[in-house]
Parts: C-alpha cells; structure tokens; sequence
C-alpha cells in the first residue's frame, strides 16, 4: 500500500482552502529542488524581521504573489521553517516552479514568535505546501 501525507492550506477572503495529498517521491521531489539550488536559504531574496509572524500574514503575501501563477499552474506556495537561531524562528515562504524544481519568489523571515496557526501547521512538518489559485 502507498503512504500519503496530508498538507493543509488554510484560506483568507480570496484564497481556497485545499487539502494536498503527496506521496513520499513527490515531496522528495520538492525537496531535491530546493536542496539543488543550495537549500531554501541560498534563493530567498529577502529577509526580512518580523516580531510575530503569523499565518494570516503568511496567506497575504502568498495572495499578493498570486499574479505569477496567473499563466503557470506548475507553481505551488511554500513555507520551509529551517531553525531556531539565537531564539528567532527561521521561515523560508516562496513561489515554487513543480516542473522546473526552482522557487520563483521567496524571501526568508526571522521571527521573534509565530501564531498558534502556523506553529500547528509546522509541528510534524517542515514544509506546509500553500495551492496559489
């Protein structure tokens, strides 16, 4: 029998609710393509601090970055929460291309605290995968 891993996303006004289900290749998949670009540290684009992350600012960057799957329905929204470093959480949000194995758009958050939402969503996970449409 194939295991399969259940990846929530939750919603804001605008953006679906969806229930992901990937088998163990798929998501080694995405991580192979991110690892090949070096990790998820080495393609952000920013960094930016935050004292509170939380996941209704997650889901509204990932709402005004909606325009670049717009053409391209390979592309999938991601969080990657790398480490605590020096008592700072360390998130990796991007666009990431399922076809080419390469992120679109990222930028990497240090955070002094993340909400209840997104700490449950990263509990048995390091990568919660966002649908953009």
């Amino acid at each position: 029998m194939k295991r399969q891993y259940v990846i929530i996303a939750a919603s804001v006004p605008t953006l679906t609710v969806v229930v992901f289900m990937f088998d163990p290749i798929t998501i080694a998949l995405i991580i192979k393509g991110l690892l090949a670009l070096g990790g998820a540290a080495a393609v952000t684009g920013a960094v930016v601090h935050i004292t509170r992350l939380t996941l209704t600012e997650v889901l509204n960057w990932f709402q005004s970055h909606r325009h670049l799957s717009a053409n391209d329905k390979e592309l999938i929204g991601v969080t990657i929460k790398e480490a605590i470093q020096d008592g700072k959480y360390v998130i990796v949000q991007g666009v990431f291309n399922n076809r080419t194995a390469r992120m679109v758009e990222s930028r990497k958050i240090m955070a002094d605290q993340i909400d209840d939402e997104l700490a449950r969503k990263h509990t048995y996970r390091k990568r919660v995968v966002y649908e953009l449409s």
